[in-house]
Formats: structure tokens, C-alpha cells, sequence
């Protein structure tokens, strides 16, 4: 069983509660307008990796982070693939797991796919629906328009369901490699400017 991923953070403090190991899956079926993140649409261009190794890492990171985030790309084009990585966390560490999808909830319900209820079931948090760029809005903590909802399926973050008081942020990582990788939220124009310092 594989995946097709453009990138993981092993750590960030931006894409949810607490450290998280933030993964991205490649490809996308939706394609909202102005998508943040079109690179991640075209399927051929993610790296093909195992659900094993893809496990493997994320377990090496369990004593330093809270749980994972997954984005994408579309995580629910990769449903069955998705849900066997996320049952070997959530069976193997105490880690918990957030997803965001650009398919509504109630959408995911109707699919005749056994692995979306699945999937949502080990949801911890869960964030749904498309960005609209007419509902542009980011005075909520990790999404891009007003239209997209949270889902808080277990008491694991209770006090966050009732308050989320949380300021969106922006890190900056310079990798190894040299990479320099920027995630979070931000305005467009910021993430503009800061790509052409990276690039200049």
C-alpha cells in the first residue's frame, strides 16, 4: 500500500494544535480557484511512498509532536491508503490526528466508499469544504474562507471546540538540504514576497 505525497514537516506549530508531523498528499480533484497550493493537483508529479515508511517516520517523531495534520493535494482521493497510515498511528502511538478536506462532510457521507467513514472515525479534528476566494477569511486559525467548518469528533480537544482563540502563524525552515520550505497561513501577497526573497 502506497501514497503519492509532495512533502512532510516532521514538526510545525502551525498546522493545528501543539507539534504536529504535517504531511501533504499530492493530487487533487477539486482544484478550487486560486487554490494556495496548486502544485499539489497533479498526481504524477507526488513521490510514491509506502505506507510503512511513511509510518516509520512518523513514529520516529512520536515523543516530539502532539499529533499529525494531513492536507493536500485532496487526502480523500487517497482514501484507503490514507486510512491504513492513520489506523497504524492512532493504533501504535498516542498521537492525534487532524485532517482537512476540500470535500464537504456530508459529501464524504453520501460516497459509496467504506473508507471515507473509516477514515473520519479516527479523526480527532477534522476541517471540511472547498476555498471559496469570495469567503476569503483568515481570522480563524488554519483555513481560507468563512465557509469551511470544524469538526471535533473526540473530547481530545474539547477546550478548542468551545474557544479557537489561536492566531494563524507562518514558520520558515531551512532544511538540510538547503531547502527553504514555508508553511502556515498567510495573506497571498506575504507568501509572494517571501517566495521571491527565497528565490532572490
Amino acid at each position: 500500500m502506497h501514497l503519492k505525497i509532495h512533502k512532510y514537516i516532521p514538526t510545525s506549530e502551525v498546522e493545528g494544535p501543539g507539534k504536529r508531523f504535517v504531511l501533504w498528499v499530492q493530487g487533487c480533484s477539486i482544484r478550487c480557484e486560486n487554490c494556495f497550493v496548486p502544485h499539489t493537483w497533479n498526481i504524477d508529479e507526488g513521490k510514491d511512498v509506502s505506507v510503512h515508511e511513511l509510518y516509520t517516520i512518523i513514529s520516529s517523531y512520536k515523543n516530539e509532536i502532539e499529533g499529525i495534520t494531513v492536507f493536500g493535494g485532496e487526502p480523500f482521493d487517497q482514501v484507503e491508503g490514507l486510512y491504513n497510515l492513520v489506523k497504524k498511528v492512532k493504533e501504535n502511538t498516542k498521537l492525534s490526528v487532524m485532517i482537512f478536506s476540500g470535500y464537504t462532510y456530508e459529501h464524504l457521507k453520501r460516497r459509496q466508499d467504506k473508507y471515507n467513514q473509516l477514515l473520519l472515525d479516527l479523526c480527532d479534528i477534522f476541517v471540511d469544504g472547498p476555498y471559496i476566494e469570495k469567503l476569503h477569511d483568515l481570522s480563524r486559525p488554519w483555513s481560507g474562507s468563512s465557509n469551511q467548518r470544524y469538526f471535533f469528533f473526540t473530547n481530545r480537544y474539547e477546550k478548542l471546540a468551545k474557544e479557537l482563540n489561536i492566531q494563524n502563524k507562518l514558520t520558515i525552515t531551512i532544511q538540510n538540504s538547503g531547502e527553504v520550505v514555508v508553511n502556515g497561513i498567510a495573506q497571498k501577497d506575504t507568501i509572494a514576497y517571501l517566495e521571491d526573497l527565497i528565490k532572490n
